[in-house]
């Protein structure tokens, strides 16, 4: 029996509930780390119960499993849910943090994805650009988390179409990455990628504009 589940049996048969929690939790994490998310949920929703029940609403442990729990139903799909428990997660790490604490970051940039994906591009700016904001204050301009803010800073500014402000993005998460990580690493292929495909689209977009401008050429002539 693996070691967090003998945990388990014992902090329940003791009563011990909030390191009940914290087994279910670690549990969760085990699960999702092997790629069974539908059993890191169950766990992180056990966990998130007793929290609740034992714990002020607005307490720590309970923001940070809001957070955990949106981002396994992000990886789900099941991405209002995961909105959800982002923007409850968020408000108490406002309520208990400095604005500028690390955790409210982490939230800002989970929740800036959810909201990409969800197609609503301006609210995920926000997030993202704030997550951007909190960590060049904390780490610096060289950190990996700046590389994965700038990646999905540029992915948004791509589906914006504000194409050159995309490129910028991707161009410094590249940099970054060049410099702190393997050069087969997967990210720089990602980026580089990306980068590739962003061509593609500026030069298709050259030739629709081309295109269109003949049209209006011909439509002032007739």
């Amino acid at each position: 029996m693996p070691s967090f589940q003998k945990s388990l049996i014992v902090e329940q048969f003791q009563g011990n509930y909030l390191n009940v929690a914290m087994c279910y939790n670690n549990l969760g994490t085990v699960h999702r780390n092997l790629g069974d998310l539908e059993q890191a949920k169950e766990y992180y929703e056990r966990a998130l119960t007793i929290y609740l029940k034992k714990l002020d609403p607005d307490h720590l442990n309970v923001a940070t499993c809001y957070n955990i729990l949106g981002t396994v139903h992000h990886d789900l799909g099941y991405l209002e849910q995961a909105k959800k428990y982002h923007e409850r997660a968020l408000t108490i790490y406002m309520k208990k943090l400095d604005p500028d604490h690390l955790d409210v970051a982490t939230c800002c940039s989970n929740l800036g994805t959810v909201h990409c994906d969800l197609g609503d591009l301006v609210q995920a700016k926000e997030h993202l650009e704030r997550a951007l904001t909190i960590r060049l204050k904390k780490f610096g301009p060289d950190h990996l988390h700046l590389a994965t803010c700038y990646n999905n800073l540029g992915l948004l500014h791509r589906g914006l179409t504000d194409l050159e402000q995309a490129k910028e993005y991707l161009e410094r998460a590249l940099t970054i990455y060049l410099k702190k990580v393997d050069p087969d690493d997967l990210n720089i292929l990602a980026v580089r990628h990306e980068l590739s495909q962003l061509q593609q689209m500026k030069e298709s977009m050259s030739r629709e504009k081309q295109v269109d401008h003949t049209r209006n050429v011909c439509c002032t002539v007739l």
